[in-house]
C-alpha cells in the first residue's frame, strides 16, 4: 500500500484512477488503522518505512490525528498513479514532509490533536469499513444499511456520528433519497460546527449535497446560493487539492448549463479546464475525458463548431494514450459522428461510425453498444434508410430491455 519501491497493486490502481481524492483519504485511512495495529509487522513486510512505522506507534489512535496524514499520502498515491511510477520510501518521506501538522505531531509535539480525543468505537469503524467496501461493488443499498446500523451505536453528538451522517448522506443521495440525505446532511452540518473546522472539505460536500437536493426539488434559486456557499469553503478546503476543486466547479457549471446560463457555466468550465490541465499536463486521460465533456455541453447546445474542437482535442491525446481498438477511443469517435451529422455531414459521420460499432462490438461491454447504435439510428433516418434504422431500432429495443 505505502510503497518502498514496491509496485502498486492493479486492483489498487484501478480503484484510486476512479475515486474522488476524498475516497482515495478514507481508503488511506483503513490501510493506516491496519498499520496501526502491529507497525512492526507491517515494517518488516516491507509495506510501511521503519520511519512511518515509528510514528505510527506515536500518533494518538484517532481519525482527527491520521486524517492529514492520510490525505498527502493520498495526494501522493494519485500523483503516483496519474504518473505511472511506483512509489519508493523517498517519496513516502517527502509526501510526509509536506504534512506539516502531522509531522510536528509526529516529532513530539501532539498540540493540535489532545490525547484525550475520543476514538471512534471498533464497531462503528468495522461497519463505515464494510460499507466502502459495498461501495465499491456498487452496491449503495447495502453501504446505506450498515451506515445506519452504524449511526444507531454512534455516542450522541460525537465525532463518530459526524463522520457516519456524512458517509450516509452521500450514499442516499448516490441512491436519489433526497428526503433523507437533506434530514442528514442538515444533522451532519449542525455537529461539523463542533468537530470540524468552518473550511473542512466534507463541509463543502455537505452544502453541495443539500444543493443538489434543492435542484432536485426545482428550487433552483435555493440550489443556487448553497452551490455557491459550498464553492466558497470548496476554495479554501481544496486549496492544495485542484482536482477535487476542480470537480466542483464542474458541478456548478452544469448547474447553469442546465438552467440554459452559459455566461455563468463558461467561465467556471475554463476553470476547472485550467485547474485539472495544470495538475495533470495536456497529455492526461482525465484532461481528455474533461474535453469529451465540453465537446457534449456544445453539442447540446448545437454550437457544433466548438463540439467538434473539443472532440479533435481529445481524440488526439486518446490516440497517443490508448491502441486503436480501445473501446474508449471508440465511444469519442462515435461522439465525433454525432456532431458530424447535427451538422449534416453523414458522410463524414458514417465510416467513423462504422468503425466506433466494429470495436465496441469486439471489445465493449453490450449496453456500451447502445449511445453508438442510437447515433447509427439517426443517421440512417436522416439519410432515409428506414429499413436499415428499423433493424438498429429492435436492436436498441432488445439492449435496453436487457439493462
Amino acid at each position: 500500500m505505502f510503497g518502498g519501491g514496491m509496485e502498486i497493486p492493479e486492483q489498487l490502481k484501478e480503484i484510486i484512477r476512479h475515486s474522488s481524492e476524498a475516497e482515495v483519504v478514507e481508503i488511506v485511512m483503513m490501510s493506516l488503522k491496519e498499520a496501526m495495529r502491529d507497525p512492526d509487522a507491517f515494517a518488516k513486510a516491507g509495506n510501511v518505512p521503519p520511519m512511518l512505522a515509528q510514528g505510527l506507534k506515536m500518533l494518538p489512535k484517532n481519525d482527527e490525528a491520521l486524517r492529514p496524514m492520510a490525505k498527502t499520502m493520498a495526494q501522493m498515491l494519485i500523483k503516483q498513479v496519474k504518473s505511472g511510477a511506483t512509489p519508493s520510501f523517498d517519496d513516502v518521506k517527502d509526501s510526509l514532509a509536506d504534512a506539516g501538522s502531522w509531522m510536528s505531531n509526529f516529532m513530539g509535539g501532539m498540540n493540535d490533536v489532545p490525547d484525550s480525543a475520543p476514538a471512534i468505537p471498533d464497531e462503528v469503524t468495522r461497519l463505515i469499513e464494510a460499507s466502502i467496501e459495498c461501495k465499491k461493488r456498487e452496491d449503495f443499498e447495502k453501504a446505506e444499511e450498515l451506515l445506519k446500523e452504524a449511526l444507531k451505536i454512534c455516542p450522541p453528538e460525537s465525532a463518530a456520528a459526524c463522520q457516519v451522517l456524512n458517509n450516509l448522506a452521500t450514499t442516499q443521495l448516490i441512491l436519489d433519497k433526497y428526503d433523507e440525505a437533506e434530514v442528514n446532511l442538515k444533522q451532519f452540518l449542525k455537529l461539523s460546527e463542533k468537530h470540524l473546522s468552518p473550511d473542512d472539505h466534507h463541509i463543502a460536500s455537505s452544502y453541495f449535497g443539500l444543493a443538489m437536493v434543492r435542484e432536485a426539488q426545482n428550487k433552483t434559486a435555493d440550489a443556487d446560493l448553497l452551490y455557491k456557499k459550498a464553492l466558497s469553503i470548496a476554495e479554501k478546503a481544496y486549496a492544495n487539492s485542484p482536482l477535487e476543486l476542480a470537480h466542483m466547479l464542474e458541478t456548478l457549471a452544469n448547474f447553469y448549463e442546465g438552467q440554459k446560463l452559459w455566461r455563468k457555466a463558461d467561465p467556471l468550465f475554463q476553470r476547472a479546464f485550467m485547474l485539472r490541465e495544470k495538475a495533470l499536463g495536456n497529455e492526461d486521460l482525465e484532461v481528455a475525458e474533461q474535453f469529451v465533456r465540453y465537446a457534449l455541453v456544445h453539442e447540446n447546445r448545437e454550437h457544433y463548431a466548438e463540439a467538434e474542437m473539443f472532440c479533435y482535442k481529445s481524440l488526439q491525446i486518446k490516440y497517443k494514450l490508448l491502441k486503436p481498438d480501445d473501446a474508449d477511443l471508440a465511444r469519442n469517435q462515435a461522439l465525433l459522428s454525432s456532431i458530424y451529422i447535427g451538422q449534416k455531414e453523414y458522410a463524414k459521420a458514417e465510416p467513423i461510425l462504422k468503425q466506433a460499432l466494429e470495436v465496441l462490438e469486439q471489445n465493449g461491454d453490450e449496453d456500451e453498444l447502445i449511445y453508438p447504435l442510437e447515433i447509427y439510428e439517426r443517421l440512417l433516418k436522416a439519410t432515409e434508410r428506414e429499413d436499415e434504422a428499423a433493424k438498429v431500432s429492435e436492436r436498441l429495443a432488445a439492449l435496453n430491455t436487457e439493462e
